[in-house]
């Protein structure tokens, strides 16, 4: 979904998504709190910052009644549009993966396979959007007017890691799942006629679900 956002002072964001409809995502506002605390290593599990990757963190949201998390880059000096250029790039990324396990599952049911264990991209209720307004009291609440924010899944879940940024690694011939996972990485390489793979491929068994959800794909073309 692809959206456009306005702040308003209750930290409400009016989300336009059409000429007469109009949604609502809640936005935390202690985030950058809960970030210095994390920095700190101290308690921050009572505030809106969700965590930090390399490159990212990731604020608490909530959009029609789900929780989200709303990412935006770590560095506050980035020029716009090239914020808006990577986190269009990662959602797409998001997008091309929930399409191609769909094309990989077509595949597999054609040719007779069964029992594969299932798994998904978390990119499902995604959204790509641009705020306007994001002053609150005269304070930044968010650096960027772009942001991209995914259906958010259990903090305390351990991240199982598939592949890495140039090797495929080692499946255990006893783990089903990791073997689905690089034959989907390896009919990618097949379908696109040998011009992109997925790397990095990692994710969450989200037991609510009972399903693997990969998160934040990376791709080599």
């Amino acid at each position: 979904m692809c959206i456009t956002a306005q702040l308003q002072e209750s930290s409400i964001i009016n989300l336009i998504c059409g000429l007469d409809q109009e949604y609502t995502i809640q936005l935390a506002t202690d985030w950058a709190d809960g970030e210095a605390r994390f920095t700190e290593k101290s308690s921050h599990s009572h505030t809106g910052f969700i965590g930090m990757g390399s490159s990212k963190h990731g604020i608490y949201a909530r959009f029609e009644g789900k929780e989200y998390v709303l990412t935006q880059p770590l560095e506050t000096t980035l020029d716009g549009n090239y914020v808006e250029e990577v986190l269009g790039a990662e959602f797409k990324l998001l997008y091309q993966c929930d399409r191609f396990k769909s094309e990989f599952d077509k595949y597999a049911q054609a040719e007779g396979m069964s029992g594969i264990p299932d798994f998904y991209s978390n990119f499902k209720g995604a959204i790509f959007g641009e705020l306007h307004g994001t002053k609150l009291s005269n304070s930044c609440i968010v650096p960027y007017r772009m942001f991209l924010a995914t259906p958010l899944l259990p903090t305390k879940i351990k991240i199982h890691k598939f592949t890495g940024n140039d090797l495929l690694g080692d499946a255990d011939l006893d783990d089903g799942l990791t073997m689905a996972i690089h034959a989907f990485t390896h009919f990618l390489l097949m379908y696109s006629y040998d011009y992109m793979i997925f790397r990095d491929l990692q994710g969450m068994l989200w037991f609510k679900a009972g399903t693997m959800c990969l998160i934040d794909p990376q791709a080599h073309t």
